[in-house]
């Protein structure tokens, strides 16, 4: 708040050679600025809020499957992986998931 006040306290003080027409340009323009940093730090605000929610999810399945494991073969035999490493374990998968985050 204290920014937005000094830049329009310094844009619309005219000097000897500077308008009050030029003054008032140069404050839209540093408030248009302004708006635009808002809108790119909203999507970055959002990156960096969904990436710990995720985190704290998959630790929260590694704990349930600590407990339990299971192959993915169980449930479809006949299938093709291309991503996972050890499709006879959930929890292996998971730790390749966790791994792969960092």
């Amino acid at each position: 708040m204290i920014i937005i006040v000094y830049l329009l306290f310094v844009s619309v003080a005219p000097s000897s050679q500077q308008s009050l027409g030029t003054g008032l340009a140069a404050v839209s323009q540093n408030i248009d600025n302004l708006i635009d940093q808002n809108v790119i730090d909203e999507a970055w605000e959002e990156c960096m809020i969904t990436a710990p929610a995720t985190i704290n999810l998959l630790g929260q399945i590694m704990v349930v499957a600590s407990k339990v494991d299971v192959s993915f073969y169980h449930y479809s035999p006949n299938r093709v992986y291309k991503y996972i490493k050890y499709p006879e374990s959930f929890r292996a998968t998971l730790t390749q998931i966790s791994n792969g985050i960092f």
